[in-house]
Order: C-alpha cells, then sequence, then structure tokens
C-alpha cells in the first residue's frame, strides 16, 4: 500500500460522521470520536503507544463501512463480520495493532465511554431526544463490569448526563 492510499484512508475515515441514524444538534467526526476515546485510554490507566495508536485509529475503516450503530449490530447478528472486515481494511492500511487482553478492553471501554460523552454534550445543547442513545451506551459500559478505575470515569460521566438532563 502506498503512501497517498494510506494518507486518503486516514483523511476519508478521520471526516467518516458519526451518528447518522440519530438527530442530532452537532456532528461528530471519528477524528473527534478517536480523540475522545484516546483521552478516555488516559483517563482509565496509562496506556502505552500501541494502545493510543488503536485508539486514534480504531474506527478509521468506517468510511468504507459506515457508522453501524451497535443495536444494528447486536440485533443482526453481524458485529463479528464488521470487525472483521474492519480489521482487514486497517491492517492494509497499515494500523495493526497487537494489544494484549487488557488493552483491548480497556480500548472497547473507552470506545463507550466517548458514546456517553458525545450523549452529554448533545443533552446540554437541549437535544432531550439522545437519551435513549446515552442510555445504550451506558447499559453496554456496564455489561463490561467496570474495575475500580473504569468506575470513577463512569461514575463521573452519569454524574454529566444527570446535570445535563436538569
Amino acid at each position: 500500500m502506498n503512501i497517498k492510499d494510506r494518507l486518503n484512508f486516514v483523511i476519508r475515515g478521520g471526516a467518516t460522521k458519526r451518528y447518522h441514524t440519530v438527530q442530532t444538534l452537532t456532528q461528530e467526526t471519528v477524528a473527534e470520536h478517536s480523540f475522545y476515546v484516546a483521552m478516555f485510554c488516559q483517563l482509565i490507566a496509562f496506556p502505552g503507544a500501541s494502545l493510543l495508536l488503536a485508539a486514534l485509529s480504531h474506527d478509521l475503516a468506517e468510511y468504507k463501512t459506515g457508522d453501524i450503530p451497535s443495536p444494528t449490530k447486536r440485533a443482526c447478528a453481524m458485529g463479528d463480520a464488521v470487525e472483521e472486515m474492519e480489521a482487514k481494511l486497517l491492517k492494509e492500511h497499515g494500523f495493526k495493532f497487537l494489544l494484549n487482553e487488557s488493552e483491548q478492553r480497556i480500548l472497547m471501554m473507552a470506545d463507550r465511554m466517548s458514546g456517553m460523552l458525545r450523549c452529554i454534550i448533545e443533552r446540554r445543547l437541549g437535544n432531550a431526544g439522545i437519551e435513549y442513545v446515552y442510555v445504550n451506551f451506558r447499559d453496554y459500559v456496564a455489561e463490561l463490569n467496570p474495575n475500580k478505575d473504569e468506575l470513577a470515569v463512569y461514575e463521573e460521566l452519569k454524574s454529566l448526563w444527570e446535570e445535563a438532563s436538569k
């Protein structure tokens, strides 16, 4: 894969719009989301370079697959197939990071927490219709049974949601 193709992959991937199936007041791109995922990795643990790079690139392939909502992936049992396709695209473009089980968990937790944060931002702007999306993300975090470090961040996000909902 040449550098031009890799660079275009990054540009298109970063510009991919998220939440296209939900009415939002603001638009979030994969680049913005990935920044928050990396920051949540930092809040949860002190990650190594591989985890931070994985956080910054984990959704770049969505410019080809689209941002398929998690409830759809779960309802249609297509999550594994989409993950395989996205992993293949990332690898083809030079984005393959070997993460251990703990790092994979942190990345998954940070990704879900970033979704909670996006909903909090929308709620603060007055989007009352975003609550069901927030509840999904909140429940996705809870199903991972947050450990002590994750729980502190999770509880703070829930507190921010309550403040935004007043």
